[in-house]
């Protein structure tokens, strides 16, 4: 007798958990767009989470390029205007020495 009453609390026990992963299934088929015909569409799923990743990729591809272009712009700024002040000061330096070795 205690050998059918294990059994059938083993049953009811199966059972609850069979309710609750009822319960649980029906929360994740919520999750899926639907077709025409009122089917869970999991293509159109997996395409709208496709296109997502495709969108972040393309989102992290162009602030890498903006972030490589401005380096390299900025990085030719700066040297164009060391150039600049080194010109500017081989200049000077040159007018300076011209006026003194006319003295």
């Amino acid at each position: 007798m205690s050998e059918l009453r294990e059994i059938k609390e083993d049953i009811e026990s199966l059972e609850a958990m069979l309710v609750g992963l009822d319960k649980e299934l029906k929360r994740v088929v919520k999750a899926f767009p639907r077709t025409s015909l009122g089917e869970i569409d999991c293509d159109g799923h997996r395409h709208y989470h496709e296109s997502l990743i495709r969108s972040a990729q393309q989102q992290e591809k162009f602030w890498m390029e903006l972030r490589e272009d401005l380096t390299k712009k900025g990085l030719t700024a700066i040297l164009l205007i060391l150039a600049g002040l080194i010109v500017t000061g081989f200049g000077v330096e040159l007018k300076t020495f011209l006026a003194n070795v006319g003295k």
